[in-house]
C-alpha cells in the first residue's frame, strides 16, 4: 500500500499545474589542456561519527514528460511524430517552374502526405475514422472497377420505334 501512495504521488505531482523548477543549463566540456591530473586520490574525510558524509548528487532526468503521457494516454504517445515521406521528382533541364511545382503537388496528393499528417495532427474520432475509411476502400474500388466501352453510332441498339419503320 505505501508504495501505490508513493507512485500516485508521483504521478499526481507530475501532473501539477505548478510549473518546475527548470534544470541548471548544461556546463561546456573543459579543455583537455587545462586538466590535471592529481599526484593522489584522496577519500571523503570521516566525520565524528566515523562515516563519510554522502553528497547528494541530482540524477538529470533523461526521459521527459512524454513517460507519463504515453501511460496516461497511450493513444497520444506518438500523436507529434511525423513519418516523412520522400517525395522525389526528376526535374528536366530548362523545365518550366510551374510545371515542376506541379508534378511535384500531384507526387505529394498521390503520396497522401497531407492527409496523413492532418490525421495524426488532430484527433481523429472514431466517426471520422470510419468515414475516411469509407472513402478510401470507395477510390480503391472505383480505381478497379472496369470501364465500359462507349457504343458509337453504328453499334448503338435501335428503337422499337425504327424496328417498326
Amino acid at each position: 500500500m505505501p508504495m501505490a501512495m508513493f507512485s500516485l504521488s508521483n504521478l499526481l505531482s507530475s501532473l501539477s499545474i505548478v510549473p518546475s523548477p527548470s534544470p541548471p543549463p548544461p556546463q561546456p566540456p573543459p579543455n583537455l589542456a587545462s586538466l590535471s591530473i592529481p599526484a593522489s586520490l584522496q577519500l571523503p574525510r570521516t566525520t565524528v561519527t566515523g562515516l563519510a558524509p554522502l553528497v547528494t548528487t541530482r540524477v538529470p532526468k533523461t526521459s521527459g514528460d512524454g513517460d507519463i503521457t504515453s501511460v496516461v494516454w497511450p493513444s497520444l504517445a506518438n500523436a507529434n511524430i511525423f513519418n516523412f515521406f520522400n517525395v522525389q521528382i526528376k526535374v528536366g533541364d530548362e523545365e518550366p517552374e510551374e510545371i515542376i511545382l506541379n508534378r511535384f503537388r500531384r507526387s505529394v496528393l498521390r503520396a497522401g502526405i497531407l492527409q496523413e499528417s492532418k490525421r495524426r495532427r488532430f484527433f481523429e474520432s472514431n466517426q471520422d475514422k470510419r468515414k475516411r475509411k469509407a472513402r478510401a476502400a470507395a477510390q480503391r474500388n472505383r480505381k478497379r472497377r472496369p470501364v465500359p466501352k462507349t457504343l458509337t453510332k453504328h453499334e448503338s441498339p435501335k428503337n422499337k420505334d425504327d424496328e417498326e419503320d
